[in-house]
């Protein structure tokens, strides 16, 4: 069995080159790197994700995000691979997208699922990985599969909140700065149904598609059907909420734009 640490200290500046060698040093440097690693040698567990804090994003180098990628696959060290897969998702974010869907036709099984999770903790802003998803649905590997079902509901999120940025985007625009009209509005409230993190990801795909209705009925204002429709996606909006704590933001963004939304499309 290869010794991973030893290897990983004799041959870096070989085989990953001086600039892999300065991702790698930068994740050894890292709090996140530190706090992994006392969180696996306290409990020798498994690929833990959920372990460690969100930091903030940043553009990350492509020789920075392909290290990252590369040490997905180090079993026998997993304080490196976690740390690398959080510094995939909680800093490179959407820089990391494209070479993730690259990583998603390795050869190597843990690479290949590690990524497909890592596409999903990224979120809506993944959505270009859908096609390559779509073609490794029938990978040879159970946690490949796994993983890719578990993103789905992601991915399926981010295509409904692009429908309805599009639907937003055909209203026009206010004169009054001061004064939001019903594209800066339902604007607000979709940017508040995405935030909200006591929704789940079904209940945030409908209460989106309510958006998308009154969007659809601002479009059309003297439109009787979709008046009735936006009607009753208000009432599909309100009991979205009523199941939510009262501090929640979402809770506290509807109280406000709700009334204002009714108002500015004429319905009761």
């Amino acid at each position: 069995m290869f010794h991973y640490q030893q290897l990983f200290k004799r041959s870096l500046q070989a085989v990953l080159g001086l600039s892999s060698g300065l991702a790698v040093c930068f994740l050894f440097s890292s709090p996140v790197f530190s706090q992994i690693a006392q969180s696996t040698n306290e409990r020798n567990s498994e690929f833990l994700f959920k372990d460690v804090p969100i930091t903030a994003s940043r553009i990350c180098p492509d020789v920075e995000i392909k290290t990252y990628i590369k040490q997905l696959d180090f079993p026998s060290q997993l304080a490196i691979s976690k740390a690398s897969y959080y510094a995939l998702v909680s800093q490179c974010k959407v820089s990391a997208v494209p070479a993730l869907i690259e990583a998603l036709k390795s050869q190597r099984e843990n690479i290949r699922a590690n990524a497909a999770l890592a596409i999903g903790e990224i979120g809506t802003k993944a959505i270009a990985a859908i096609p390559a998803l779509i073609d490794v649905l029938d990978d040879e590997s159970n946690a490949v599969r796994l993983n890719i079902s578990d993103v789905s509901g992601v991915l399926n999120l981010g295509a409904i909140s692009g429908d309805v940025t599009n639907a937003i985007g055909q209203l026009p625009s206010t004169d009054e700065p001061d004064k939001p009209g019903l594209k800066e509005l339902l604007t607000q409230l979709q940017g508040a149904i995405e935030a909200e993190t006591q929704l789940s990801q079904e209940d945030k795909a409908e209460a989106l598609e309510q958006v998308k209705v009154l969007a659809e009925a601002g479009q059309k204002p003297q439109d009787g059907p979709l008046k009735k429709m936006a009607n009753t996606a208000l009432k599909v909006l309100k009991g979205t909420v009523a199941s939510l704590p009262e501090a929640t933001k979402l809770v506290e963004t509807c109280s406000k734009l709700l009334p204002i939304i009714t108002k500015l499309l004429g319905v009761t």
